[in-house]
């Protein structure tokens, strides 16, 4: 099982509307798909496997989002880090490929972009894969944090803590992602092997609380687009996913074409706990 970026891939570079340079990898050749990692705030290398897993039939994009990877990081200021930039940015990536349509596949947080994306440009997402998927409003966020903090042991709220002394690093924020990371399996042994096999700085500073912050106060809904959405919007949510599965299957029920599949004994990585079922499924 590779969960470590081990093919050739190619690097788009172009810049935001606010000036930011923009890094994007693409992998194999064929039809286009783009792929949105998780976050925010996450090194969108840890998707680079599902990426070349796709490549067989595909040019998948994997673009670096803003404060991230190799792409731009500004200020952490909400203007910086709206969802319209995030949407923006992967529009212009988009342009600068020469891509006229594609489908979208999102984790977690890449899910709730990828219905962002959708609601600003419909004309552009010939489908939707939302994976381990945010629901599309900030309403899963309560509860999807109180199921995770439920899975901490003494242990891992000790570290938790004493990572306070750190500050406000980026070395901070990837310790605190390596420490939930294993929360987010059904097999934990596996979700620890999964967070040894990740390296360097997986998780920048103060973006999560930021984004969510701006999507809160700003009210976004993507239940609407996705009534109107007329092309197939496929749900993959495993049932120890920490996100209730309430949310993920609201937005298949709110698509015309949705479709929502529960694995079974699978966390938030469905590629790796059930990973027959899921490259089955996406493709």
């Amino acid at each position: 099982m590779a969960w470590r970026s081990g093919i050739l891939f190619n690097v788009i570079e172009t810049t935001s509307a606010d000036g930011l340079k923009l890094v994007c990898r693409t992998y194999g050749e064929g039809p286009p798909m783009l792929l949105l990692a998780g976050g925010p705030g996450m090194d969108a290398a840890y998707m680079a496997p599902v990426a070349e897993r796709l490549a067989a039939s595909h040019t998948v994009y994997l673009p670096d989002q803003r404060g991230t990877g190799g792409s731009g990081r500004p200020p952490l200021t909400p203007d910086s880090y709206s969802l319209a930039h995030y949407v923006e940015d992967i529009e212009i990536i988009r342009v600068k490929a020469g891509v006229s349509s594609w489908p979208v596949v999102g984790h977690s947080w890449g899910g709730f972009l990828a219905m962002g994306y959708m609601a600003s440009h419909p004309e552009e997402v010939e489908s939707l894969v939302l994976v381990g998927t945010c629901g599309p409003s900030i309403e899963f966020l309560g509860p999807a944090l109180e199921r995770l903090r439920a899975r901490m042991s003494s242990e891992d709220r000790a570290k938790t803590n004493a990572l306070s002394s750190l500050g406000a690093t980026d070395e901070a924020a990837s310790e605190n992602a390596r420490i939930s990371m294993p929360l987010l399996f059904s097999d934990r042994a596996l979700g620890e092997r999964f967070r040894d096999a990740q390296t360097g700085i997986i998780s920048t500073w103060g973006l999560f609380s930021l984004v969510m912050d701006g999507i809160r106060k700003s009210g976004f809904d993507a239940t609407p687009a996705l009534q109107r959405f007329g092309g197939p919007v496929l749900v993959v949510h495993g049932d120890y996913d920490h996100i209730p599965n309430r949310y993920p299957k609201g937005i298949a029920e709110a698509a015309p074409r949705g479709r929502y599949v529960e694995l079974e004994r699978c966390g938030h990585f469905p590629w790796i706990e059930a990973e027959g079922e899921f490259y089955g499924l996406v493709g």
